[in-house]
This record gives structure tokens, C-alpha cells and sequence, in this order.
């Protein structure tokens, strides 16, 4: 408060130069916000019209990114019929997916052992049913019934 200035007086000053302040502020901000807006319209313009001809690539928009998303890339555009190289690589799984569990290295022989057991019983599994089916259309046949 200045010498001699009375109390509403100096409220008064007081509210119209931080109204001032702050309307300077607000015009800087509206500025900046209009540029912003400007630019982000202007390069997904750019973006559309280049997906558009097929010419998406990472050196072009590279030059132009100033965002902080620095790491969002590109995706190649691939037109009708061109095939892709290798499937895509998921960097998360996809719901209700569940990671498989890796087989551990050190247990390989052991893991050995057990297949090579299930495949015998397997097999003698196997022989066991060829001679229950040999039988069964031996003994229909015997009998007159030409179908199994």
C-alpha cells in the first residue's frame, strides 16, 4: 500500500492489475493452446494423406515429432496382397492367454526317460487293441455278419 492510499483504493489497484496479469496470461495460454491444436490437425493430415498413398514411414515423421511420444513408431502400411514376413510379436499377452512354463535344461534326460516309457506303453497299448479288433471281426466273420 502506497503512502496516503486508502484501503479501498488500494484494493481496487490491487484486483484490476492481477486481473491484468492474469488476462495476459490467459491470451499467452489461448495462443499457445491455438498453435498446438494447429500443428497436431496439421500433421495427422499429413499422417492420413500419406497412409493414403502407402508412403508411411519412420524417417519421415521423425523429422517432424517434437511430442513427448517419442516411443510410438510407426507401423509399416501394407497394401492388398502383400505378405508379411513372420507373424507379429505380441509384447503382451492377450486376455485369457496363459504363458506357457519353459522346460527346464538341466532335466532333459530325465524328460527322456519318461517319453520313451509312455511311448512303449503306448505302442503296447496300441497292439493290445489291433488284437481285441482282430479277434471281435474273426469271430463276426465265423458267424455271418460281414460288417463291423
Amino acid at each position: 500500500r502506497a503512502e496516503g492510499e486508502s484501503m479501498r483504493a488500494f484494493d481496487r489497484r490491487v484486483k484490476h492489475e492481477t486481473g491484468q496479469i492474469l488476462r495476459n496470461e490467459l491470451q499467452i495460454e489461448k495462443t499457445n493452446k491455438k498453435e498446438k491444436r494447429k500443428n497436431f490437425f496439421a500433421k495427422k493430415k499429413m499422417k492420413k494423406k500419406a497412409k493414403r498413398l502407402g508412403l508411411l514411414s519412420q524417417q519421415r515423421f521423425d523429422e517432424d515429432e517434437d511430442d513427448d511420444n517419442d516411443d510410438v513408431v510407426a507401423e509399416k502400411v501394407y497394401s492388398f496382397g502383400e505378405q508379411a514376413e513372420r507373424p507379429p510379436e505380441f509384447q503382451q499377452l492377450p486376455r485369457g492367454a496363459v504363458l506357457k512354463p519353459k522346460p527346464k535344461v538341466g532335466t532333459s534326460s530325465l524328460d527322456d526317460e519318461k517319453i520313451a516309457f509312455a511311448q512303449k506303453n503306448m505302442e503296447m497299448l496300441r497292439m493290445k487293441v489291433q488284437a481285441q479288433y482282430a479277434r471281435v471281426k474273426m469271430k463276426r466273420k465265423k458267424a455271418g455278419e460281414f460288417h463291423l
